[in-house]
């Protein structure tokens, strides 16, 4: 048998990846948000208003953002630790502190991710989590589709809201907003952020102890997690201060 040329056998190579990147690029390109939530304190009424407002007039009718309540943890007991797999430890440097929403909002963010990943969502699909100081701007979903268009097709977690951002943007021809983070500090925050379905699983298996506080969870694993940052952001922090789900 005739030994191939080169020239084709680096001609079908190269066919063949365009192939893969047309295929990831179309499953990028399709993906869509299909549901949101909003974590919320059951006494956090007014702010719940506002951001439901916001958010009306971001998505209309064609995203509803559904209420998900936030675990409050300021009455936690030690009895109550082992069933929702909690150490003792935090829970301990939490009560010293003053730093219980810290667990409560761990625990509403865990409940939440393992609630999706329950749902009959198409694995490329995504979720979008806010919570309720977080602000939604009325040209979300354009500014959705600008990220899109620049993010890796790869991505697993878009998050749309930062505090102390230490980023590197993956763009090097600059004016790109998608980044990667640039170490182990800063890049805090999970006030806003779009989770595709297909990461549900491992994520809420990274989740399922409790080790540090939620955004910090997140952010050990942006060497192995196909994990970005938008920045600027979409959904900063509204102008009320600190989030109460995290101080109370």
């Amino acid at each position: 048998m005739p030994a191939i040329p080169k020239a084709y056998t680096y001609a079908f190579i190269i066919g063949l990846m365009l192939v893969l990147l047309t295929i990831i690029r179309l499953v990028h390109v399709n993906t869509k948000i299909v549901t949101a939530h909003v974590i919320n304190m059951d006494e956090s009424k007014e702010r719940l208003a506002e951001f439901q407002e916001n958010a009306r007039a971001a998505f209309g009718t064609a995203l509803p953002v559904i209420r998900w309540p936030a675990y409050d943890s300021r009455k936690m007991t030690e009895k109550e630790l082992a069933p929702l797999k909690l150490s003792k430890y935090i829970w301990k440097w939490a009560v010293d502190n003053k730093k219980m929403g810290m667990m409560g909002c761990y625990l509403s963010h865990r409940t939440l991710l393992k609630h999706l990943e329950t749902l009959p969502v198409a694995s490329n699909n995504a979720h979008l989590i806010l919570e309720d100081d977080a602000y939604v701007p009325p040209d979300f979903w354009k500014q959705w589709e600008q990220v899109l268009e620049e993010a890796p097709g790869d991505w697993e977690i878009l998050q749309l809201g930062v505090t102390f951002p230490n980023l590197r943007r993956i763009k090097s021809e600059g004016g790109g907003r998608v980044h990667r983070h640039l170490g182990d500090k800063g890049n805090g925050g999970t006030f806003a952020y779009v989770v595709r379905h297909s990461a549900l699983r491992k994520i809420n298996t990274h989740l399922e102890y409790m080790t540090d506080p939620i955004d910090i969870m997140f952010r050990n694993k942006w060497r192995e997690w196909n994990y970005y940052i938008v920045y600027p952001e979409i959904c900063p922090h509204n102008d009320h201060g600190e989030s109460i789900i995290v101080e109370k």
